[in-house]
């Protein structure tokens, strides 16, 4: 059996040029991931905010669908009666804000 521990004479230069793909690649999903999210989040924001307005939708139905969302994903953040209740009021639609700001500061991090 080959000795595990012995490494070869440019196993640390390797191990160097591989941590900064490691870490970009780590940065690139992240960002990946929270812009999809922020979108989803300005999504069933403007869904609430429209059910609101045709439906007469109010803050106990709000408050419900915000709680059967965290029974349904509960290793999620943001679905709290809070935060839903405020992404429905979201000022300037956030996808669009999201695809205009994202790409630019995710580009700056690199």
């Amino acid at each position: 059996m080959a000795d595990l521990t012995a490494r070869p004479e440019d196993y640390g230069a390797f191990l160097d040029a591989l941590k900064p793909r490691v870490r970009s690649a780590r940065l690139n999903a992240a960002g990946a991931v929270n812009q999809e999210l922020i979108g989803l989040y300005g999504s069933i924001g403007h869904d609430i905010a429209e059910r609101e307005r045709r439906a007469g939708w109010g803050a106990k139905i709000i408050s419900q669908l915000a709680s059967d969302l965290q029974a349904a994903f509960p290793e999620m953040t943001g679905l709290s009666p809070r935060a839903t209740c405020a992404i429905s009021r979201a000022p300037i639609p956030i996808p669009n804000l999201c695809s205009r700001l994202l790409p630019t500061c995710w580009a700056r991090g690199r």
